[in-house]
């Protein structure tokens, strides 16, 4: 039991240990400030002082000695967290000048050398570098006739490492664009774990293999904005919007097909992402209408109970505010003279019949036309609560 709990404790600190590099870090601070030259050129002993754009950064140091060599620890930048490479700096630019206080008010700009500002480029291996070493002049300042030289180093301290389910070997996302989507397989369950979401966009496409009344993709990052088209040819060139949310997406009546997912989020991070389908479809929805036929002088009848239906996101058509069935049939060979659909129900009369024409289309709601004759014929009843 003893050994148990040794190799128990082993893996777990090995587990810990890698969930904290799961990120890489970066700060940059300041290491050192530096200043030699005249002690005091307005002959009221004040301080000298390193002033930074970055962040808004006074250093002060007091005294009257010709060389001032200190160490620091004052952060410029950072410490910040990166998921992946896309939106980890390439280089960074501080601007500093030295100067000496005259006693007015501490850290405005005053008698001293000119601004310096240097570009470098930032590194992405784990380590500590130190760089800039700048230098400000101050010349003929307060009456000092000789030069002030101020400086100052810098360094940037990198950690973790990026690491996500959807980066290359560099630590970019590869799932960027449609084209590029990861294919989340045909069953649901959470198909993706620990992918990278911040800074980009990331493109997963499924195959749903089966009707229902709803078909949902969640993400855990909660941040994440979720859009979801359907294609009726498997491909990014016919993509129509069918569902978006922001934590998740709800497609309201899925057909058999593929279907892309875009997750975008402003905070970024890691996520996972679940799929997951529920209830039976209906013809709620209009991809699932109640399909019948008709022949001329014929009638249709049907029959549903409206307090479980909704209005379809994307619906766009008249009388918004109504819960909707749809029925649908195709006018036989010979056509039909006219067509009329009607309704009758219990209670109020709040039920409105509207009947559409649509042709070919990818869309759930492509190519409806109110009271146009066409061979296929859409009856919208809608019912408000």
């Amino acid at each position: 039991m003893e050994n148990f709990y040794k190799i128990l404790f082993l893996l777990l600190t090995i587990l810990v240990f890698h969930s904290a590099q799961a990120q890489k870090t970066l700060r940059i601070r300041v290491s050192e400030t530096y200043k030699n030259g005249v002690t005091d050129c307005d002959g009221n002993d004040d301080e000298k002082e390193w002033l930074f754009t970055n962040n808004s950064v006074c250093i002060e140091r007091d005294g009257d000695v010709v060389t001032m060599q200190d160490a620091r620890d004052v952060t410029l930048f950072g410490t910040n967290t990166y998921y992946s490479l896309e939106c980890y700096p390439t280089s960074y630019t501080i601007t500093f000048k030295g100067q000496e206080d005259n006693g007015l008010s501490n850290c405005d700009e005053e008698c001293g050398g000119q601004w310096i500002g240097t570009a470098r480029t930032i590194q992405t291996t784990a380590g500590t570098y130190t760089s800039w070493d700048d230098v400000s002049m101050a010349t003929n300042c307060g009456g000092c006739s000789a030069n002030v030289t101020y400086r100052y180093d810098a360094q940037q301290i990198v950690s973790g490492n990026f690491s996500g389910g959807n980066l290359d070997g560099s630590g970019n996302v590869t799932n960027k664009t449609c084209a590029s989507a990861i294919y989340l397989g045909n069953t649901t369950g959470t198909p993706r774990t620990n992918d990278v979401t911040q800074c980009t966009e990331s493109w997963y496409y499924f195959d749903n293999t089966a009707t229902a009344q709803t078909l949902t993709f969640d993400p855990s990052q909660n941040g994440s904005y979720v859009t979801v088209w359907y294609s009726g040819t498997n491909s990014c060139s016919d993509l129509c919007q069918v569902a978006e949310g922001s934590g998740a997406a709800t497609v309201n009546g899925p057909v058999v097909g593929r279907y892309y997912v875009r997750l975008g989020s402003s905070g970024g991070g890691n996520t996972n992402l679940a799929v997951s389908r529920a209830g039976t479809a209906s013809n709620n929805n209009v991809q699932h209408a109640t399909s019948f036929s008709l022949s001329p002088g014929g009638t249709y009848t049907s029959s549903f109970n409206n307090s479980s239906y909704n209005n379809q996101q994307y619906e766009g058509l008249p009388h918004g505010a109504y819960n909707t069935a749809w029925y649908t049939f195709t006018t036989p060979a010979g056509g039909l003279t006219s067509l009329t659909a009607s309704q009758s129900e219990s209670g109020n009369d709040n039920t409105i019949v509207a009947i559409y024409s649509k042709s070919s289309s990818n869309c759930f709601f492509g190519n409806l036309s109110l009271l146009a004759p066409i061979m296929s014929v859409l009856v919208q009843v809608l019912q408000q609560l």
